[in-house]
């Protein structure tokens, strides 16, 4: 989930529902927002400057923006399978979606309308990127924090490229 610009925690769902829901901590209530319609699965959220959600794909090929004051969403396929753990939002306002079983960072400019332009990173590493997280460095770059990984990665989101970080000692 993400904190929205009206502090409520927006949740996307995993596996288990088709909901997008918020909880309001002021008034302590839990809300179904709106029904994706189907249960689309998504690995993490990321909160983009104009105030929407990006859903990042774990157990879909769909990227969804969801509006939390509309209570809309807008849904484009990406050719993938989904496979990501989680989002970091790039100073340049790309999305880079972080792999767990998929086998290329996908890197999404939410800008526009659907289907949203991307990048697609090669890993090189069979079985996916096995990344549970990724964290944004003051440079811009991105750390893959590793999850069946023995190594972490790094991101260029501006370069579009990724490099191995291979543990020392």
């Amino acid at each position: 989930g993400v904190l929205d610009g009206a502090s409520n925690v927006t949740m996307v769902p995993y596996t288990s529902h088709s909901n997008i829901c918020a909880y309001n901590p002021a008034t302590n209530t839990f809300s179904n927002m709106v029904s994706t319609g189907t249960t689309l699965g998504f690995g993490g959220a990321v909160l983009l400057p104009t105030g929407n959600i990006m859903c990042i794909p774990w157990g879909t090929s769909n990227i969804v923006q969801y509006n939390p004051t509309a209570r809309t969403y807008s849904n484009s396929t990406i050719a993938t399978t989904g496979g990501f753990f989680g989002g970091v939002l790039a100073p340049n306002g790309n999305v880079v979606c972080i792999p767990y079983t998929a086998a290329n960072v996908v890197v999404v400019n939410p800008d526009g309308n659907p289907p949203y332009a991307r990048s697609n990173i090669a890993v090189g590493r069979s079985g996916g990127g096995g990344f549970g997280s990724g964290v944004l460095l003051p440079s811009g770059n991105i750390v893959c924090v590793p999850y069946t990984n023995s190594n972490a990665g790094m991101i260029d989101p501006n370069a579009l490229t990724y490099s191995n970080i291979i543990p020392q000692g």
